[in-house]
């Protein structure tokens, strides 16, 4: 069913597992926070899910580190993305966070992982921006004859490079925009 929402936006979906990791907030672009948590569903699947903004400043990592889990979470309301062929789970504005919530089904599985939890570990940092977007626009830059010229390998699934250009005509006869 997971696969049938991927980037389909108009159903929401709910998740719920154990957890197993949590990384750090990082910021993502210019602007955005973001927090990343990793929970072993039922089905023994491990399903990543970022926690934006709010949701990641105030799920504290520090409180699921010791020996009192495991800690089955359930984030209401999420989108279902794929990036780089792997399906993961992000909060939306509806999304809502329980953990161990009081009732017979979570008590079931807090049980059966129980035997299974190994614990929170730390989910290393995604380097989505070690750097600011200023710096990182001086690696692989090159103008389009440059990037024209190059030789690509069939194995090469992604680059990354910035294009410099020069703006030699504006034309604004149907308003101040451009089409590019």
């Amino acid at each position: 069913m997971i696969d049938s929402r991927v980037n389909n936006n108009t159903v929401l979906s709910d998740v719920v597992g154990y957890l197993c990791g949590v990384g750090d907030m990082e910021i993502v672009g210019s602007r955005w926070k973001k927090r990343d948590i990793q929970i072993v569903t039922n089905h023994s699947v491990k399903a990543k899910i970022t926690l934006w903004e709010e949701f990641g400043e105030k799920f504290d990592p520090y409180l699921y580190k010791n020996d009192s889990g495991p800690y089955i979470v359930i984030v209401t309301a999420t989108t279902v993305k794929e990036f780089r062929g792997e399906v993961s789970f992000a909060t939306s504005y509806a999304s809502k966070i329980f953990v161990n919530l009081n009732v017979d089904y979570i008590t079931s599985l807090i049980q059966k992982f129980a035997t299974v939890s190994a614990g929170v570990q730390t989910i290393e940092r995604s380097n989505v921006n070690s750097i600011s977007i200023e710096e990182e626009m001086f690696f692989n830059r090159m103008n389009i004859k440059k990037l024209l010229d190059c030789d690509w390998s069939p194995e090469l699934e992604e680059y990354i490079v910035t294009m410099r250009g020069e703006i030699t005509k504006i034309d604004n006869h149907f308003g101040w925009y451009y089409i590019s």
